[in-house]
C-alpha cells in the first residue's frame, strides 16, 4: 500500500478536511475495510492495482505497509528520489518521518 498527501501541510493531511489534503491508497488487494466513499468524499482516490512510480504524482509523502520488506524499500527509494517524505510500517531505515503508536489492553 502506498498512500500520499497531495499539496497540503502534514498537520491537515485528515480524509476530507479543509486543509487541502488527500489520501491516495495503491494496493494489489484493497482491504474490504477501506471506506473508499470517505476518501473520494476527501477529494482523494483508491488505484486498485500494482503501484507505479506515476503514483507520486502530486505527492509530498508516502507512507508503505505491504508486509515485504523490499517492496517498501523499492518505494521508499523511488519516493526519496523525488524528493518525498517517507514512512515504512517497522522499517525504520525507509523512514524519513515516524508515526507513534500506542497499544492499550483491554479497549
Amino acid at each position: 500500500m502506498a498512500c500520499g498527501v497531495p499539496n497540503a501541510e502534514l498537520e491537515n493531511a485528515r480524509p476530507g478536511s479543509d486543509g487541502g489534503g488527500a489520501v491516495r491508497q495503491v494496493a494489489a488487494e484493497v482491504s474490504a475495510h477501506v471506506d473508499r466513499e470517505q476518501i473520494e468524499r476527501g477529494g482523494g482516490e483508491v488505484r486498485n492495482r500494482q503501484f507505479t512510480e506515476t503514483d507520486f504524482d502530486g505527492m509530498r509523502l508516502v507512507v508503505m505497509a505491504t508486509g515485504d520488506l523490499e517492496t517498501d524499500a523499492a518505494i521508499a527509494a523511488a519516493a526519496r528520489s523525488q524528493n518525498i517524505w517517507t514512512n515504512a510500517a517497522d522499517q525504520p531505515v525507509d523512514c524519513e518521518f515516524i508515526l507513534r503508536a500506542i497499544t492499550r489492553a483491554g479497549r
